[in-house]
């Protein structure tokens, strides 16, 4: 899946440059092989580049109406987790490693690079019309990466990348000897971790519900999901990548009905109006915050309404005793315990809404009483019977707690605020031309900060508020405030007579 370019947000900015080729990517094979496959509605539209900044598009050549078809692909042109164990490489990996968790994450990674260099591969036109390089940050160079220090992403590329490299370390010695033939030796760069890297960019970025992959399923079998509806990609297993669909950028509130039955899967349009020939036909990827867009699919959006902030708060656990007595041989002897301090979260933190509470209920309650905080957090799964159902009251010094942790995670975002919306909003540096990377990374600090900024001043006003004669301040200093703007109209009004 592609991100959405800035000008692509423009009505009039939804323009295209036909290209067979970008960057290397032979697209023209791949929907060639696609229509030999049963695809349809291919025809009716055109890939391109999206308002000339490289990332493609998907453009309606003739209108589209409400309800209507947009195109079908395929259920044989669907990458899935049962095809990959279903080749070779998925049996060999089945037959040489131990199963777990993270085994079909594995296998399908695998497949993918196996199938980038196999002309024989079933995926290989598709795979070949892939860009070169992993989208997400675990790929990007070092000197981007350093752009991201400091942040709650930064951390979670860390840990990605840490587990990606134990991974691959741990499971290509046993495959290379158990089947050279297949995996080749060390010097082997089809099975590189570059190349690793790159396969769980590419998967990541493009994958779909697993429940549109009808592999394994039924001849009834159907499905549909609705793009306005809750969507769950990471919970369902490990997804689907359908080829053409993954090129539809995402937009905002775009209405697409995804269907699925034993034959294919369709994009219906769902938009309460016609897509006009030569407009950018666009995808919904969910009320996704720029921390999970960045880490997952490479991009970031600017004001993104659905940013959040992962807070974690240290604990202590129990009460802290002074003194403790324990006996000795000679006799009772004074001690001092030592706290036990636990780390918790993410607590997420939204921006300001009325649609949603910006700060969770389970925040307030580990800070209100942090030993059933981590009691909870080493049984995840245990059910909370102390959890409130109604308001919960806030004490002011818990208020005052989380607005200090929050107003010195703000700090570094407020320094960088001018360059990061300078970058966010398509600037670039002088005589160069801007990375989209950078883009990127300059929307997810900004919207880092915006949520920050609005918790702030959140909290200070409950602060405020439960100050003595609080409420009754605000409520005198905002009608006097509406006071002043009501002498400023007749003024405005008395000049004009």
């Amino acid at each position: 899946m592609e991100s959405e370019s800035a000008e692509a947000k423009k009505p009039d900015g939804e323009t295209q440059d036909s290209v067979p080729h970008v960057e290397g990517r032979p697209v023209v094979p791949m929907l060639d092989w696609l229509e030999k496959q049963g695809a349809a509605g291919l025809d009716k539209l055109g890939v391109a580049r999206a308002c000339g900044k490289g990332d493609l598009g998907v453009f309606a050549k003739e209108k589209i109406e409400p309800g209507s078809v947009i195109a079908h692909v395929p259920q044989s042109c669907i990458l899935s987790a049962e095809k990959a164990r279903a080749s070779d490489i998925g049996k060999a990996c089945l037959a040489a490693l131990p199963s777990g968790e993270a085994i079909d994450e594995l296998i399908l990674r695998l497949w993918l690079m196996a199938g980038r260099a196999d002309t024989s591969h079933e995926m290989h036109t598709y795979l070949r019309s892939l860009p070169a390089e992993t989208p997400t940050p675990m790929g990007w160079p070092r000197n981007l990466q350093m752009m991201l220090a400091g942040t709650n992403l930064s951390i979670l590329v860390s840990e990605t990348l840490e587990r990606l490299q134990k991974q691959h370390a741990s499971a290509m010695p046993t495959l290379r000897a158990a089947r050279p033939d297949l995996f080749g030796n060390d010097d082997d760069e089809r099975f590189g971790f570059d190349a690793f890297l790159w396969a769980h960019g590419m998967w990541y970025s493009r994958r779909y519900p697993t429940a549109l992959a009808a592999a394994g399923k039924g001849a009834d079998y159907t499905y549909s999901q609705s793009t306005t509806d809750e969507i769950e990609e990471e919970s369902d297993g490990e997804g689907a990548v359908i080829p053409f669909f993954d090129l539809f950028n995402h937009r905002d509130g775009a209405q697409v009905e995804w269907k699925a039955n034993s034959q294919s899967v369709s994009f219906v349009s769902r938009a309460s109006c016609d897509i006009e020939a030569g407009v950018q036909v666009f995808n919904n990827y969910g009320e996704k915050s720029n921390e999970d867009l960045m880490l997952y699919q490479g991009f970031a959006l600017l004001d993104n309404m659905f940013d959040t902030y992962s807070l974690w708060i240290t604990v202590q656990a129990e009460p802290e005793q002074a003194m403790a007595k324990t006996k000795t041989k000679k006799g009772r002897k004074a001690r001092r315990t030592e706290p036990s301090y636990h780390r918790l979260g993410p607590f997420l933190i939204l921006r300001k809404n009325d649609k949603w509470d910006q700060f969770p209920a389970e925040l307030w309650q580990a800070l209100a009483d942090p030993a059933a905080a981590v009691a909870k957090s080493a049984s995840p799964g245990a059910e909370d019977k102390a959890a409130p159902t109604g308001p919960i009251q806030v004490p002011p010094e818990h208020v005052s707690a989380c607005l200090a942790m929050l107003q010195q995670k703000l700090q570094g975002f407020v320094e960088t605020k001018t360059r990061d919306r300078h970058f966010a909003a398509g600037g670039a540096a002088e005589g160069q031309e801007l990375d989209m990377r950078i883009r990127y990374i300059a929307c997810y600090r900004d919207g880092q900060r915006q949520v920050l900024e609005e918790a702030v001043q959140a909290l200070e006003a409950m602060l405020a508020s439960a100050a003595p004669g609080g409420d009754e301040e605000d409520e005198a200093q905002e009608d006097a405030e509406e006071e002043e703007g009501d002498e400023e109209a007749d003024d405005a009004q008395e000049e004009a007579k």
